[in-house]
């Protein structure tokens, strides 16, 4: 079955059905009964919202956004194991490109890895960058979720015993540390509140309205399909929703169990996030994976065969983006050409034709 961005692609490209933005996914071919096993949770709800059928007739679907390719940076240490050169694929019936001898990839143990910027917090699991790259590919997450708690999990215990904790506890940390956060957190809280009004707020001030325009803004702009032109409407129409949420106005001024106010909050946070996405999508000038720029179609490795690293300019208020090289030499790049043949090994296939095939 083609991936996500191939059936945006279709939907962008005015392939969907009607011309609208969905795709079919026929199942129609295979087994009810296995389906019903596989699948039944899912597609009784689909027959209960659509009142179709999905095992006897095809159905209509559209790429929605549910997950981010991305997440916190970790820090890693390499392993010592280096080959002569990359391999290209592993084999059915050879010696695996990589196997499960110690030094292969991280070096298993260092209290590092998996250790935020922040020192002693790590990221396990989704909430981390990951090992998808540039598209994420089921059951992916299960792979972060469980390999970074059996592989990472002895270097927490090692940094316990072995770094800081064992030479400084919690208690020897000035308590001007925890006041100076508690007052930054205060602070944000209470700009908040000054602006709080009893009644209804106006579309221009409401968190809720300002959160649905950026949701439609980034869908339509920064999914899977991205032209610079629109990128930078959209980086636009985001600077404007920033702008607008210093001046929110809540419905609700209590300071217990106040949804507004914990929607506020979040809001603020994901317009810097929406913000870093469409700038690092501006600068990335090529197609990778689930990142399609229609204006620049082709993969390119020499530029772009990099991480996007996105940290918060606090002078700007902006996000700051670099480019990381992929550590990634145990296994050389190949494009997904989606079953095609007689492709170039550098480019990936996007294209209108490879589109409809997966469709």
């Amino acid at each position: 079955m083609a991936t996500r961005e191939i059936f945006d692609i279709c939907v962008n490209q005015h392939m969907g059905i009607g011309g609208e933005n969905q795709v079919y996914l026929d199942l129609t071919h295979m087994d009810p009964d296995y389906l019903t096993q596989k699948l039944g949770g899912i597609l009784e709800i689909y027959e209960k919202f659509v009142g179709v059928d999905p095992r006897y007739e095809p159905m209509k679907i559209f790429p929605g956004v549910h997950y981010s390719m991305g997440g916190l940076w970790t820090q890693y240490v390499r392993g010592n194991y280096a080959p002569s050169e990359p391999q290209p694929a592993h084999v059915s019936g050879t010696t695996p490109a990589c196997d499960t001898e110690v030094g292969r990839g991280m070096l298993p143990g260092a209290p590092t890895n998996m250790m935020t910027n922040i020192e002693g917090l790590y990221a396990f699991g989704e909430v981390n960058f990951a090992f998808h790259g540039a598209n994420r590919l089921g059951a992916n997450a299960l792979l972060s979720c469980i390999f970074d708690g059996l592989f990472s999990g002895v270097s927490v215990a090692n940094y316990l015993s072995d770094g800081t904790p064992s030479t400084a506890s919690a208690e020897s940390i000035s308590a001007g540390v925890y006041e100076q956060a508690v007052a930054a957190e205060d602070a944000k809280l209470k700009a908040i509140f000054d602006t709080a009004t009893e009644g209804e707020a106006s579309d221009e001030t409401n968190p809720y309205i300002i959160g649905r325009e950026m949701g439609e803004e980034m869908t339509a702009a920064a999914t899977v399909v991205r032209e610079e032109a629109r990128l930078e409407q959209c980086r636009g129409k985001i600077a404007e929703l920033r702008d607008r949420c210093t001046r929110l106005k809540l419905a609700d001024g209590a300071t217990w169990t106040n949804q507004a106010l914990s929607y506020a909050r979040s809001l603020g946070d994901m317009l810097v996030i929406a913000e870093a996405m469409v700038s690092g999508a501006v600068l990335r000038q090529e197609s990778r994976g689930a990142h399609y720029r229609s204006d620049y179609p082709d993969r390119d490795d020499e530029r772009f065969y990099k991480h996007t690293y996105a940290s918060f300019d606090h002078a700007t208020g902006n996000a700051r983006i670099e480019h990381i090289p992929v550590q990634a030499d145990l296994v050389a790049p190949r494009a997904r050409t989606y079953g095609s043949v007689d492709v170039d090994d550098k480019k990936e296939t996007t294209t209108q034709e490879t589109a409809s095939a997966g469709a």
